[in-house]
């Protein structure tokens, strides 16, 4: 239960909660697959051709940039537009770093977690959730 992924269950038994937490992980890995640019026509291997504004219904949906991309099979090309709005990414459930660190966090917070958004040199995102190591031991990121 969501009752089980808090912050209190977890100083209770942190074991179980660090659990609870990488079960959850799992589920959103699983539910969320990360955008590859693979063709939506024929499933082969997209190649990505650059970064357009957002049409009008994109950023009406709050994306502010679209990736173009071209399949080399089938020659159609695709839009891949970057929304910075996690009920948007929950819909569509296409991402990858960026979208899918936006959501969760948004999620582990909603859960009572600390937790913080990373970025590093080549621009690849992720999640750190504060996990306590039980009473007055501390925790770690």
């Amino acid at each position: 239960s969501l009752s089980d992924l808090s912050p209190a269950a977890a100083a209770a038994d942190p074991a179980r909660s660090e659990e609870g937490i990488r079960a959850m992980l799992r589920w959103f890995k699983e539910a969320f697959p990360y955008e590859r640019g693979t063709c939506a026509s024929c499933g082969a291997s997209a190649g990505y051709r650059g970064t357009v504004r957002a049409s009008r219904r994109e950023r009406g949906r709050l994306a502010a940039r679209a990736e173009l991309w071209r399949c080399g099979e089938c020659s159609s090309w695709q839009r891949f537009a970057r929304y910075n709005s996690v009920p948007q990414i929950l819909r569509d459930r296409r991402g990858r770093c960026g979208e899918y660190t936006n959501a969760m966090l948004q999620l582990v917070l909603a859960l009572g977690w600390r937790a913080r958004w990373v970025v590093d040199w080549t621009d690849h995102q992720w999640l750190e959730i504060w996990m306590p190591a039980g009473g007055e031991a501390g925790g770690a990121w």
